[in-house]
């Protein structure tokens, strides 16, 4: 009977604490700055994957955003203005976007789509809508649904 030793090679692990390498950790960060504050970042795209999904459950102001950003509402507010954005008309885009997608891909009634979008009452969203777009969410579905029949 012969016996084989087993040689074995100690697996690669994750280091639990990247504290302990502080230059690594030194480089990351800066990299981060560097990549999140570069010309070609566009940080308002962060905020508004951020907050879309958000806009369907609730309406959040600008202090919710800066929690879950880790960060003030100053600096929240300075990133935004620096931008030229501000966070009250980005998120009403966004609400916009995502009341013309339900209207347009799906058959919710328009209490449905208030709902999900946070107004209280379907004449409250009526009112937004128009002011969006100047037409009302029916109307505005209605000559959606004519352009995807005629694309099909």
């Amino acid at each position: 009977m012969t016996t084989h030793s087993l040689l074995s090679t100690p697996t690669p692990t994750a280091d639990p604490e990247p504290e302990a390498h502080p230059l690594l950790l030194a480089i990351l960060e800066e990299r981060v700055k560097q990549t999140k504050d570069g010309p070609g970042y566009e940080w308002a795209a962060d905020i508004r994957r951020l907050l879309s999904p958000w806009l369907t459950s609730h309406r959040r102001s600008v202090d919710d955003m800066a929690d879950l950003l880790a960060m003030s509402r100053r600096t929240l507010d300075r990133r935004l203005r620096s931008r030229g954005i501000k966070y009250k008309a980005l998120a009403s885009e966004i609400r916009f976007e995502v009341a013309c997608r339900l209207l347009k891909d799906t058959e919710l009634s328009l209490s449905q789509v208030a709902a999900a979008l946070g107004y209280s009452e379907a004449s409250a969203f009526t009112r937004a809508f128009r002011g969006w777009c100047g037409q009302a969410p029916s109307m505005w579905r209605a000559a959606h649904a004519a352009d995807v029949l005629t694309t099909l």
